[in-house]
């Protein structure tokens, strides 16, 4: 996205900014679609396929379009890794970007299927940024899987270079596309109960700043001027930086300086005051105006991994434009991180507004937790408008409607470091990789306090498309737990469709139910059905499916899982 944001919803705290990110469809809002007639970024389909933001093609009779590389293609045989069109017993040569087979990397439903060689498959993944397609891994030795379900291919020896002026750039093994279609096995102890594997965030080729320097920007008379200092003191080299950021790349970075303005917030541009609403562009304005005069430090041989991060106070009100309407911080944003260009490099910054949150954070620990969030994004994801690096981009699955930065897929959790500071969980690929077997949060530090992680994962896993769509459901936990509620949350869209969940125990709420909750433990199971006769083409709702237990309750974590439908 161009923009990274921590929002503000009032029912669960932190989140993070919905789809669009633009007034007309292109590269810069689309990239992970392609642009009808009528200039609306569509999910790549038959009959409207493609991806980079550019202009939508209708496949023909016999083709289907692929929900990898978003070209026409034709749906049987066995050439080009398509495999078997009824995905029963199917043998491809290449095994890579599946369409309608099943032999190839990102089926979950396949039988006894088997890819043979994989020689030389490559994984591309389209930011929803830019409309780059970079290439992150290529797999020497093609993995096959046998039995009831097959995963994607990962490199051995893949690697991620970018190029740039003065931006470190993290090597080591990638990651394919987000598989998270897959349905493990019961563990031995009954726990977790078998359920649909998390997703792996994608390094779409950008660089990381692996040694962040961060300049805090304060205004006269703020009133959290030496908490944020204090704050971005100990994070730079404390144990949760180095937790969140060690799948990563991500090293101890430093607080570079602490800018205080000598002025009324939110500041003077071209010798004028500001007024109380201001826009990112001012903000842009504004932090290159400050550099260029010497205010602020300017990137150089001994600050070449910056983060400007500027706070302003409650009584200023900040503006974005994406997707054809304006979002104000505060009421539906908490934060966002961006970049723009100074002297023809890239420059990463954050924009921290002071809101007043909902029970039971105090402003304090809302600025930390949204400050946290955004610094560590800035950290492993700092150019999303031109260099997009750590970040979900494949709308097939629904995580990337959140969008899928490292912050905004743990949007819903706390953690109370001991230090003192209230932060946010950080997705960690590999903890996600692990709960298949055990059921673990997927996000680190562990926030839930010696007790049993719990949620309810949907089988598919995958956007699927209306005007009807049936999930099946599992409930599943880390280990012995009292039962939970589960909530349905629409969190975004363009239609609200009617919704219905039942459970095997006879329990059902609907959209238009008073009682919101169903009661499950692990190993309950059901149905989550969706339904709009009336949707039009491009129309889409996202859920989430959340799991509140006592404990977060008391301490503002929520489990949650994504559910994402589409009007083809």
């Amino acid at each position: 996205m161009k923009f990274s944001f921590a929002w503000v919803a009032l029912a669960l705290g932190l989140g993070v900014f919905q789809i669009g990110c633009g007034k007309t469809c292109g590269p810069d809002n689309c990239a992970s679609g392609c642009c009808d007639a009528n200039n609306t970024c569509q999910i790549p389909a038959a009959d409207h396929c493609g991806k980079g933001g550019g202009s939508c093609v209708t496949c023909i009779a016999g083709e289907v379009c692929s929900t990898v590389t978003a070209t026409c293609q034709f749906s049987g045989g066995n050439g080009s890794g398509n495999g078997s069109s009824n995905g029963t017993n199917g043998s491809g040569s290449n095994g890579t970007n599946t369409t309608s087979g099943s032999n190839g990397t990102s089926t979950s439903t396949s039988t006894n299927n088997t890819s043979t060689t994989g020689t030389n498959s490559t994984s591309t993944s389209n930011t929803g940024t830019t409309g780059t397609t970079s290439t992150n891994s290529s797999a020497t030795t093609g993995t096959s899987t046998t039995g009831t379900t097959s995963t994607s291919t990962t490199g051995t020896t893949a690697t991620s270079t970018t190029t740039g002026t003065n931006a470190t750039t993290t090597t080591g093994t990638t990651t394919t596309t987000s598989t998270s279609t897959t349905t493990g096995t019961t563990g031995t102890s009954g726990y977790p109960a078998g359920h649909p594997s998390w997703p792996q965030v994608t390094d779409n080729g950008g660089p990381s700043l692996s040694a962040m320097q961060v300049i805090t920007i304060t205004f006269s008379g703020y009133s959290h001027a030496t908490d944020v200092t204090n704050f971005t003191d100990w994070i730079m080299t404390s144990s949760y930086w180095a937790t969140g950021g060690a799948d990563y790349g991500v090293g101890n970075g430093t607080h570079f300086q602490s800018v205080v303005l000598n002025e009324t917030a939110p500041g003077v541009l071209n010798g004028s005051q500001l007024g109380s609403t201001i826009s990112d562009d001012q903000i842009q304005q504004y932090l290159s105006a400050k550099i260029s005069a010497g205010v602020l430090p300017a990137p150089s041989n001994s600050l070449t991994q910056p983060l400007y991060a500027i706070f302003y106070p409650g009584n200023i009100t900040i503006n974005l434009s994406a997707g054809g309407t304006t979002e104000q911080s505060c009421s539906s944003f908490g934060g966002y991180h961006s970049n723009f260009a100074y002297n023809g490099r890239d420059v990463s910054y954050a924009v921290l507004p002071l809101c007043q949150p909902p029970p039971p954070e105090s402003e304090l620990q809302y600025l930390t937790i949204a400050t946290a969030h955004e610094y560590m994004e800035a950290a492993t994801d700092p150019f999303p408008m031109s260099s997009p690096a750590w970040e979900l981009t494949d709308y097939t699955y629904p995580w990337a409607f959140i969008p899928g930065e490292v912050g905004d897929l743990c949007y819903t959790e706390i953690y109370n470091d001991p230090s003192g500071w209230t932060v946010q969980p950080i997705w960690s690929n590999s903890a996600a990789q692990a709960s298949y077997s055990t059921g673990q949060d997927p996000c680190v530090p562990d926030s839930w306090n010696g007790q049993a992680y719990v949620n309810v994962a949907t089988n598919p896993a995958t956007t699927q498309f209306l005007p009807s769509a049936t999930f099946s459901l599992t409930a599943f936990s880390s280990g012995p737990a009292t039962q939970w509620a589960v909530e349905v949350y629409q969190a975004g869209g363009s239609i609200q469709p009617t919704w219905t969940l039942t459970t095997s125990d006879g329990q059902s709420i609907n959209s238009g139910s008073s009682q919101p909750y169903v009661y499950v433990t692990n190993g309950i199971t059901g149905t989550f059905s969706v339904q709009d006769n009336g949707a039009q083409q491009g129309d889409y709702a996202f859920y989430y499916l959340i799991s509140y237990t006592q404990q977060g309750e008391s301490t503002g974590s929520y489990a949650f899982w994504p559910v994402a439908v589409y009007m083809n």
